[in-house]
């Protein structure tokens, strides 16, 4: 009796200790993969970063192709409306990476009563991330709404009764179009120290309860 009740134990065990190396494995890949996510949010905003810097010399490179024919400006083709376009392509991209974030966070949270990690930190690291990306669809929401606006008020430079006064407004309209972007942007930003820094500490305390093991 007394080796039947040793054998159960050992199985009893046996099972703990699986169950938990999967709960282990589990929330690191989820660490993982939102460590990936985030890399990629943090990509598409560059490159949309990236391509506003680049306005002032795809500008003037517009003003060069175009010489006496501003009409050039509401060509699609013309490196300012090309830029524009880049712009709403990396949006697009940065949504699509936004989602995916969203997925993350739920598999976060379905993990949580049963996760290896301090349930406090992953609340607290699932709250960062809801936040996160509300800010980001705050951003692309007006961003998109932003972009259109530039579209058109540089093509308004191709109308004929265009003038000095009116060819100069543009850059104050423009101005304050990346204002709001710039706030917004500057919100998202703001996430990502501590949220980089959690998901490392997560990955650490997960490598020791494996080494543990």
């Amino acid at each position: 009796m007394k080796h039947l009740n040793k054998i159960v134990i050992l199985l009893i065990t046996t099972l703990f200790i699986a169950g938990c190396d999967n709960s282990v494995e589990r929330a690191d890949k989820t660490v993982s993969l939102v460590q990936e996510n985030v890399t990629s949010i943090v990509n598409e905003l560059t490159e949309i970063q990236l391509a506003e810097g680049n306005l002032q010399a795809e500008f003037e490179s517009t003003i060069a192709n175009a010489g006496d024919d501003l009409t050039y400006f509401a060509s699609d083709d013309s490196p300012i409306q090309q830029n524009i376009q880049r712009r709403k392509e990396h949006l697009t991209k940065l949504e699509e990476v936004r989602g995916e974030l969203d997925t993350m966070i739920e598999e976060f949270s379905n993990q949580a009563d049963n996760s290896p990690l301090p349930t406090e930190q992953v609340t607290n690291q699932i709250t960062q991330l809801q936040e996160l990306s509300q800010e980001i669809v705050t951003y692309i929401s007006d961003y998109r709404e932003n972009i259109e606006t530039e579209s058109i008020v540089y093509k308004s430079i191709a109308n004929p009764e265009t003038d000095y006064s009116s060819f100069f407004a543009v850059f104050d309209r423009v101005s304050q179009l990346h204002t709001t972007n710039q706030i917004n942007l500057e919100r998202i930003l703001g996430y990502f120290e501590p949220i980089n820094a959690q998901l490392i500490n997560f990955k650490v305390y997960l490598a020791n309860l494996q080494e543990s093991n």
